[in-house]
């Protein structure tokens, strides 16, 4: 049996026990991948080729301008390439499988970044009692 005081699993009020920082480019791509997995009938949304180019082209736009807020000349430093654009469909697509999985087997949860779970519709007094933490 191990320590449980042990470096291995350190006390997660510790300091030192922190998730890594993200580099910035991870953090554009994580947040919008969770800003569509926000989105009411977001599986749905993915079929839409079109709608997507447009949330794409808008994020990889204000992503650009965010970055390059500051810089000495009105330039516009891209921080989206297209092997961005292939990984957040990829990545959406794989998580809308598994979703969509999930919704057919009965499943009102879903997975969501950062290891948390998500339902719509959770009545208002069990979110109540979540946020609390207590049962």
């Amino acid at each position: 049996m191990s320590d449980l005081s042990s470096p291995s699993y350190p006390h997660p009020l510790c300091s030192t026990c922190r998730p890594p920082q993200l580099p910035y480019h991870d953090l554009i791509l994580r947040r919008f991948t969770e800003s569509i997995r926000n989105r009411k009938n977001w599986t749905k949304l993915l079929k839409n080729r079109r709608r997507m180019s447009k949330l794409i082209q808008k994020a990889a736009y204000e992503d650009a301008c965010a970055f390059s807020r500051g810089s000495a000349m009105d330039i516009i430093c891209p921080v989206w390439d297209g092997e961005d654009v292939r990984f957040v469909i990829e990545e959406l697509e794989g998580c809308a499988g598994y979703v969509e999985m999930l919704r057919e087997g009965g499943c009102l949860i879903e997975p969501d970044v950062e290891g948390v779970w998500r339902c719509d519709g959770v009545d208002e007094e069990l979110r109540r009692r979540l946020e609390e933490g207590w049962w």
